[in-house]
């Protein structure tokens, strides 16, 4: 049994009470044990999470966390700042004082009132420092700045600071960028850059590593709501553009070995992107890991035996773990649990989580008895979770900013996937029959 909001007793069982139905039992999430709940109920509970000085009436709490990270999935940020003022204005209605007050922060111990606009202006804080980028959008800022105005007009100074944006940090990451125009290349271009010559294994992951990062900073929440309500990546430019750059990486790993006219020329490029592969899995940069590996283990190459025979047992050893390690076999349990203990700055394969957000959005509705699937949000929540520490932990790279546009362009192969094969074909033609 969980207490809620004004002190109701909501049951373990599922059951209902003042517009919240509680799942304590077995939480999708620990330290969440709402399963559904209308709007306002949802608004309650979460300002009442709150101490009138500041941080959590339980720190075991994740709800404020999960409803403010996953918010954007039923409500815009903007209605949601609104309803958080309405709850500020509407304090004088909502609660009473058993002794003449005059609502100040000298009577916050023995004020309801008082205490419920200290509450909200917490919400705000908490808010603004977990999420800044949600509160970068000009309704929301209006909001805020008409709050603070009122707080400072009714001489609330502590509470007005409190939801201050000029107080707030800095929002990581690029979320207000557009993403940049990519020029056709022309169908026939077979300019193969010089940068993998050029580069040591390790310092051909870092620059991946940082373009890989930079092109998913840039996808937004909306965008993978929208993926998952559509199923497809048209009108969803940030996104397409990362599986693009993604599958560019594969086919130019194909063609950088493909360019060579021996087998051991061949075996050779192997074995230095088999190095790189080994420092994309020490910067834990699973996304550029699975496309390098994928891009040598693809048909195009795997027929080439002549270029295999010149590998080394240990290249072939190494490359054989890596395909262990990022298996689809299991639903990818060997790539998950390496993810899971991965620490710091990491990168995600992409279309794996996009497809447990898939999974996840097609079984379980938004609305349950008219109510919000909290339960839902908690399960998504550990998909978004990553992907937001992905995008709000700067990659620990020192690179070269022309070497990262020349990579650009080398990953816009003009080859499609017939033309590589058939380049397999003209290296290492089929054996007669």
């Amino acid at each position: 049994r969980v207490m809620g909001p004004q002190g109701s007793m909501g049951s373990s069982g599922g059951a209902s009470r003042d517009g919240l139905v509680w799942d304590t039992e077995n939480p999708a999430v620990p330290g969440f044990s709402l399963r559904a709940a209308s709007l306002e109920a949802a608004l309650r509970f979460l300002i009442d999470c709150f101490l009138p000085i500041g941080g959590l009436e339980d720190d075991e709490n994740r709800f404020p966390y999960i409803f403010l990270l996953m918010h954007q999935w039923f409500i815009k940020s903007e209605k949601l700042a609104r309803c958080l003022v309405d709850q500020y204005v509407t304090s004088n209605t909502q609660h009473r004082c058993l002794l003449p007050c005059v609502h100040t922060l000298q009577h916050s111990t023995h004020c309801p009132i008082y205490k419920h606009k200290a509450q909200v202006c917490q919400v705000f804080r908490y808010w603004m420092h977990k999420f800044p980028q949600h509160l970068e959008a000009e309704g929301v800022v209006a909001r805020l700045a008409s709050l603070q105005a009122r707080l400072r007009q009714e001489g609330h100074t502590v509470l007005a600071d409190l939801v201050d944006m000029n107080r707030r940090p800095s929002p990581r990451g690029e979320w207000a960028r557009g993403v940049s125009v990519r020029l056709p290349l022309a169908k026939h271009t077979r300019k193969v850059s010089l940068v993998f010559d050029h580069l040591e294994p390790r310092e051909l992951a870092d620059h991946l590593t940082y373009l890989e990062h930079k092109v998913m900073k840039r996808i937004t929440f909306l965008d993978f709501k929208q993926y998952a309500e559509q199923g497809t990546l048209a009108d969803n430019p940030r996104l397409e553009r990362s599986i693009s750059q993604f599958n560019g990486l594969s086919q130019w790993t194909q063609c950088m070995v493909l360019s060579r006219s021996t087998p051991q020329q061949r075996a050779d490029v192997v074995t230095k992107f088999v190095d790189v592969a080994k420092n994309l899995l020490e910067l834990q940069n699973f996304s550029s890991l699975m496309a390098v590996v994928g891009g040598l283990n693809h048909s195009a190459l795997a027929r080439l035996s002549q270029t295999t025979t010149c590998l080394s047992g240990e290249t072939r050893r190494t490359l054989a773990q890596f395909a262990t390690l990022l298996s689809s076999g299991g639903n990818f349990c060997n790539y998950r649990k390496a993810l899971a203990e991965a620490r710091d700055f990491r990168i995600p394969i992409l279309g794996v989580h996009m497809k447990d957000l898939i999974s996840v959005h097609v079984a379980l509705p938004d609305v349950v008895d008219g109510m919000i699937n909290l339960r839902k949000m908690a399960q998504l929540s550990h998909i978004f979770q990553e992907l937001w520490e992905l995008q709000h932990s700067p990659p620990p790279l020192d690179v070269s900013m022309d070497l990262i546009n020349t990579l650009k362009l080398s990953l816009d192969t003009a080859y499609t996937e017939d033309e590589i094969f058939e380049l397999s074909l003209t290296r290492e033609p089929k054996a007669p029959m």
